[in-house]
């Protein structure tokens, strides 16, 4: 993801994103109107929906952050608090996935399907 040119960075490489800074300092300035309703928002929606996303801006507006007790279980033998590792306990997925974070992207997507 970060290569130098196509190949492994050396020792001492800097990674520059000045995107990402300028999008964290726009949530640091701005706070939570800044990621829902500003223009970080718009910019965010655009993106989406240029990928064939289904984002809305008033899908991100209407948003209310839900806080919740952390999914607690013991999965393979350890003590977990992870909620991806929780996806496996409630999803029908035989085998463990070589990418959790993937699996978890598919089934939160499997809920929600493009207008028609």
């Amino acid at each position: 993801m970060f290569l130098d040119h196509g190949s492994a960075p050396a020792p001492g490489f800097i990674v520059r994103q000045p995107e990402l800074a300028r999008t964290l300092e726009a949530i640091a300035n701005g706070g939570g109107d800044a990621f829902y309703r500003g223009d970080l928002a718009r910019r965010m929606v655009a993106a989406v929906q240029s990928g064939g996303g289904i984002w809305e801006l008033e899908d991100l507006q209407r948003y209310k952050v839900l806080e919740r007790a952390p999914s607690r279980f013991t999965y393979r033998g350890a003590r977990n608090y992870d909620g991806f590792a929780a996806i496996f306990r409630r999803a029908d997925v035989g085998a463990e996935p070589a990418n959790p974070r993937a699996l978890s992207a598919r089934l939160a997507r499997s809920g929600r399907s493009a207008p028609t």
